[in-house]
């Protein structure tokens, strides 16, 4: 697919299928993503959680590809205003895991295929991540810089309030 320039666009709550990209295909620049090989797409940036109650969303990670994955997050736990940056959760092959839960409608996820960093799934912003993990750490939504680890390409992903929300790797 042809690399393209997008200011904003979303994505639909659900089944939602996953491809990985190479480590430089997609970037920041001047306020666009360019994406070169990607179905989900979305520019949101991180947001306050609202001052109203949300249902609690979970992020399930289902591996459909042939080797293990695995997952790093960026989210805010329940009952907390800060963000929660945590990897690396591994799926096997075939399975599906419950990576986090929160009641705030945007969250970020990057998966990537074990021992391989340049092989992910995560399309339009950078989050921080740590090599080789297990990590845990908080930040604020004012932090524009990585505290700790090192800035990787993460998916923003948007609920509409569903109880679930499953993210698909496909090969």
């Amino acid at each position: 697919m042809k690399a393209e320039w997008v200011a904003a666009a979303t994505f639909a709550v659900g089944l939602l299928a996953g491809t990985p990209h190479a480590a430089s295909a997609p970037y920041e620049s001047g306020g666009a993503i360019r994406l070169a090989d990607s179905q989900q797409q979305s520019t949101d940036s991180q947001q306050h959680p609202s001052s109203e109650q949300h249902p609690s969303i979970t992020l399930r990670v289902c591996n459909r590809t042939s080797g293990k994955v695995e997952v790093a997050s960026s989210f805010i736990a329940v009952g907390e205003s800060d963000w929660t940056n945590k990897g690396w959760t591994g799926v096997e092959s075939g399975a599906c895991e419950d990576i986090f839960v929160t009641t705030n409608q945007t969250f970020y996820a990057r998966a990537e295929v074990a021992g391989d960093s340049d092989s992910y799934w995560g399309t339009d912003i950078k989050q921080c991540v740590e090599y080789p993990g297990p990590y845990n750490f908080k930040t604020s939504s004012d932090d524009t810089s990585c505290p700790e680890g090192e800035a990787a390409m993460f998916t923003t992903f948007k609920s509409n309030g569903q109880p679930v929300y499953v993210w698909n790797l496909n090969p």
